[in-house]
């Protein structure tokens, strides 16, 4: 059992990760499977610690946050058309913009080969000298290696007296969002009248698109944001219950959440929590490539392989996290495809496809704070089994918090929040026997929690279940089985509680539903049933929703002096003598060759209406057909059966 070390900043795969001077770069090519084996540790460097950026106001169901007051600078929010150079295009792009109603768009022809593209006056002398970094967004059509482009300050107004040039790190997908902070490392200008880009080599014919260009504090400033920051109420260096949220843009003291890089100005689902004016934190996360963090070995019972983030390299003590940024929302995060017995704690992922990818992952336990604004998941099963998941927040993604697909059984995950998600919070399909407790799972753009195909068995704890944009569960997959439902509230839910498309029974234990609308979209003739059992807080309150009836304990109309009664109400003239609207009473063991008489209590409201006590036939030897009493009382009145 050996000790590795990782350092995303001062690392090298080229060493042998025996020291923090001697630390891996990266998890794929440092950790290599001939470098590490069952029982090893490999401990990560930390980020940065949460730093103050001073009060600000969250509002809940927003996307907005307002600063006491602006911590950047705006070059240009590209919302206004650029001045294009000879062989270039510009326009202002609808589809890909991330702050205001465009961004800015710069083609090159082929004529073009190198040189100013394309240049904003900013309409003033402005001072930039408080200010070191400059912020963006850039998306580009084509592969783009390091130092093709250059982002200048010019003190001119036509971007040909270049004060400042940044240049541009090498874009490794096409077609993707990527939000950008450079350094300068020193005071930017303090005349600056135009911002150009400029082609240090041929950039062909490849698209480019730029948007909320801003000038950003000193990467050292506490109060340093950029749209590559993580914002959050949260100052602890590791745990802490509330999330960290991704920026979509900044203009002066408003910042807008993302849910997602490939999310635009108008889409993506904000915060959900409590509205208030509180001190709020900044976290920098380690730029990765999408292909960084691939896991490359198995551990084995008893010895796994332990990946643990949140070291400080100077003093050895784990007192923060380590948060990964893939930048472009492409790619695995923290990849475990077909690995058995790895451990990881304290490794965050934010801006990647998936963060944490459990495919074909078995007996691997995750430990992370969070996972958000990937685009597809927070948190990925792809036929895992037996896996062990403890988040606190999988929130603002383009897709999921958590995703089942493919065949996952018996894996168990704990979450804190699944929020402000695009699509549903949690959602299963081909998923058998696992466990899920979640606190909260809201304002989700579907469902809150979908439980899909094949969907089986699966016990569910959830405190609670509000604000989504859809239902609060949606059993809407054929079929979802039996799966449990233990201690959730649901409220203001956009639908309603609970659609049940689905054939198959589910089970709600001790719930609370507030929408007025408890159960919908159970198919006709199908008899599905969604069970509630001591629901609204009462041992006494129990229904069963099926399509066309309502069965529902209750005790104002009763036989007895004390205890409940049974009350079915048919809702549809489908439940009729050829398909009863029924319940089970009881299962009574029965010794061979006896006489057993049953009685109970019937009441109707209506003639129209006939009830019968039946045991149906076949499920004893010699008893092949139904034996059964009917109702022949008037209305009102209780009859023995």
């Amino acid at each position: 059992m050996t000790d590795f070390y990782l350092d995303p900043v001062n690392g090298n795969d080229t060493n042998n990760g025996t020291t923090w001077a001697l630390a891996w770069k990266t998890i794929t090519s440092g950790a290599t499977a001939a470098r590490i084996a069952p029982g090893d540790k490999i401990m990560v460097a930390k980020s940065p610690d949460p730093a103050s950026i001073g009060n600000a106001t969250w509002n809940n169901l927003s996307k907005t946050v307002t600063l006491a007051s602006a911590l950047t600078a705006n070059v240009d929010l590209c919302n206004t058309a650029w001045t294009a150079n000879t062989y270039i295009t510009t326009s202002l792009n609808t589809t890909v913009r991330k702050e205001g109603q465009y961004c800015l768009q710069i083609v090159p022809s082929t004529t073009f080969t190198t040189g100013k593209m394309a240049y904003k006056a900013i309409g003033s002398i402005v001072d930039y000298s408080g200010y070191q970094q400059i912020s963006f967004w850039i998306r580009t059509s084509a592969v783009v290696a390091a130092g093709v482009l250059k982002i200048c300050l010019c003190s001119d107004t036509a971007g040909d007296t270049i004060v400042d040039e940044l240049v541009i790190p090498a874009m490794d997908s096409a077609a993707y969002n990527y939000p950008l902070t450079l350094d300068k490392g020193s005071a930017l200008g303090a005349a600056i009248q135009s911002v150009a880009i400029y082609a240090i080599t041929d950039p062909g014919t490849t698209t480019f698109n730029f948007d909320n260009i801003i000038a950003c504090k000193a990467s050292s400033s506490a109060d340093a944001l950029s749209l590559t920051s993580l914002i959050s109420k949260n100052s602890a260096p590791s745990g802490g219950d509330e999330g960290w949220y991704p920026i979509q843009s900044i203009d002066g003291a408003t910042v807008s959440i993302d849910s997602g890089p490939a999310s635009t100005s108008t889409s993506g689902r904000g915060y959900y929590g409590i509205t208030e004016s509180v001190p709020t934190y900044r976290r920098e996360a380690f730029r990765v490539a999408y292909t960084a963090c691939a896991i490359q070995d198995s551990g084995i019972d008893g010895s796994l392989i332990e990946f643990q983030g949140g070291f400080n390299t100077a003093t050895g003590e784990q007192d923060g996290e380590t948060y990964f940024d893939v930048g472009s929302g492409r790619g695995n995060g923290i990849d475990f495809s077909s690995k058995k017995y790895v451990l990881t704690r304290r490794l965050n992922m934010v801006r990647a496809q998936y963060g944490i990818y459990l495919y074909s992952a078995s007996y691997c336990e995750v430990t992370a704070h969070c996972l958000c604004d990937c685009g597809g998941a927070g948190i990925y099963l792809n036929s895992a089994s037996f896996c062990k998941v403890a988040v606190k927040n999988a929130n603002n993604n383009a897709g999921q918090g958590v995703l089942y697909a493919g065949t996952n059984v018996g894996n168990e995950i704990t979450l804190i929040n699944v929020n402000n998600n695009t699509s549903n919070g949690i959602s299963l399909a081909t998923a058998m026997v696992n466990k899920l407790t979640v606190e909260n799972v809201c304002n989700n753009g579907a469902a809150n929690v979908l439980l899909g195909a094949n969907t089986i068995r699966n016990i569910l704890t959830i405190t609670n279940n509000q604000k989504s944009a859809t239902y609060g569960f949606a059993f809407d997959g054929s079929p979802a089985l039996d799966n449990k439902v233990i201690g959730t509230t649901t409220a203001l839910n956009s639908f309603g509680a609970v659609s049940a498309a689905s054939p198959g029974n589910q089970f709600f234990y001790g719930c609370a539903f507030g929408e007025t609308i408890k159960v919908a979209n159970q198919g006709a003739w199908v008899n599905s049933r969604v069970c509630l059992t001591a629901h609204d807080g009462s041992t006494d309150n129990n229904t069963v929703y099926t399509d066309g009836g309502i069965i529902s304990s209750q005790s104002s109309v009763r036989h007895t002096a004390s205890g409940i009664a049974w009350q079915l109400s048919p809702t549809s003239a489908n439940r009729s003598a050829y398909y009863p609207l029924f319940m089970s009473l009881a299962k009574i063991a029965v010794a061979a060759n006896s006489q057993v008489t049953v009685s109970c209590w019937f009441r109707r409201s209506d003639t129209g209406i006939t009830g019968k006590l039946v045991c149906r036939g076949g499920q004893i030897a010699g008893v092949t057909t139904d034996i059964s009493a009917s109702m022949t009382a008037a209305a009102d009145t209780w009859e023995q059966l």
